[in-house]
């Protein structure tokens, strides 16, 4: 699949999030290397349960945005997605199956996440799933490109080169790290 390069004259991006941790490394990639982008991050995930655990990681979100407080979010940081398990729920009874399930999943969130940047205003779109060792890099690409609306463009990155410095820098803050995707699929299947 072919890379979507930021064009230079690229203003501002939507950045869904689906933890704090996972956050880390992209910001600091994204402000690193585009210094005027202005970021919205947007913290929409129905396939995180139970209700605790959706709680767990929306506040290490809020926790690490005040710790960093430095970063470019100029666009601010949307937590008004409502938590909404049984979308996610109705759609992994149809395909309960991994791989087919997790692309269902990231599709979810990712067009959701192409409708509220072109709500917006905002021309990109992109995801932190692309951070995680454990996410399908290859489906979350598949359903970014997918979810592309006219106007609204989806931007891959292989955030995945920061891992080591990006989990370190989680443990450094205390940041709560889960131990599964964020369904009950992907928990029973971890143990």
């Amino acid at each position: 699949m072919s890379v979507c390069s930021l064009p230079e004259d690229a203003e501002d991006l939507l950045l869904h999030v689906c933890c704090g941790p996972c956050a880390i490394w992209p910001l600091e990639s994204l402000t690193a290397s585009r210094p005027n982008l202005r970021l919205l991050l947007w913290f929409y995930n129905p396939n995180v349960q139970p209700l605790g655990e959706f709680q767990r990681r929306r506040d290490s979100l809020a926790y690490l945005v005040a710790k960093l407080g430095g970063y470019n979010a100029s666009l601010g940081v949307d937590f008004s997605p409502p938590y909404d398990p049984q979308t996610f729920l109705a759609l992994a009874a149809q395909t309960p199956i991994a791989p087919e399930r997790c692309f269902n999943c990231y599709s979810l969130r990712l067009k959701a996440a192409a409708r509220a940047a072109k709500e917006k205003g905002v021309k990109y779109f992109s995801t932190t799933l692309l951070f995680s060792r454990q996410q399908n890099q290859e489906l979350i690409i598949k359903a970014g490109r997918e979810a592309e609306l006219p106007g609204v463009t989806f931007y891959e990155e292989d955030f995945r080169l920061g891992w080591k410095k990006g989990r370190a820098a989680a443990k450094d803050l205390g940041l709560y790290a889960q131990k599964y995707c964020g369904c009950v699929y992907g928990a029973v299947e971890t143990g």
